[in-house]
């Protein structure tokens, strides 16, 4: 239910690229059989999530040498090409989504990217249903690891990248979705 191919396009096509919230990996994976020039590290909470992408990367042939997997909660300590969350930020709490995003801007490498695919709150009707399927999927059955449910306005997050001194612009992709998605891509 998420326009991967959309955000894999805002990836730059070569260099080190950071999935922050990577889940079981399927991003990280698509990004690298897109590009050989890629290398392509995803980084989440859930310690499960990540022993499964590993499990994956462990029989993936030669991709397998282009992906790493690592458990964490923060940008490691290093410079990227580029960078993506895909709906992650709504499940960190609102003084954390700034600072995730600003820091994530500050370890991009000159022209690097930062990308960013969230739920919008328009269309009303699309974002009521986002919003109550991440209800269950946090609060009720935990199949997300998350405090919270809180989504930030795509222009709000633009804003936190612009002033990070990106070249920030916008775009709905939610064409032929249930869901509101919403694109923000910024670059160094």
């Amino acid at each position: 239910s998420c326009p991967f191919e959309e955000v894999e396009k805002e990836i730059p096509a070569s260099g080190n690229i950071l999935d922050v919230g990577c889940g079981h990996g399927l991003f990280v994976f698509l990004c690298a059989l897109k590009s050989e020039g890629r290398s392509v590290t995803g980084i989440d909470v859930d310690k499960s999530k990540i022993e499964a992408a590993r499990s994956v990367a462990g029989s993936a042939g030669r991709v397998s040498e282009r992906v790493h997997f690592i458990v964490g909660g923060t940008i490691p300590n290093s410079t990227w090409d580029g960078i993506s969350f895909i709906d992650v930020l709504y499940l960190l709490p609102d003084d954390t989504k700034e600072s995730m995003v600003r820091a994530a801007a500050s370890a991009l490498t000159k022209n690097g990217v930062l990308v960013i695919k969230e739920i919008a709150k328009r269309p009303r009707l699309k974002y009521l249903w986002a919003f109550l399927q991440e209800i269950v999927s946090v609060k009720l059955l935990r199949l997300t690891a998350g405090r919270t449910v809180s989504f930030a306005e795509p222009e709000e997050i633009a804003r936190w990248m612009k002033e990070e001194g990106l070249d920030v612009k916008t775009r709905r992709v939610d064409g032929g979705y249930l869901h509101p998605h919403h694109l923000i891509a910024g670059v160094r």
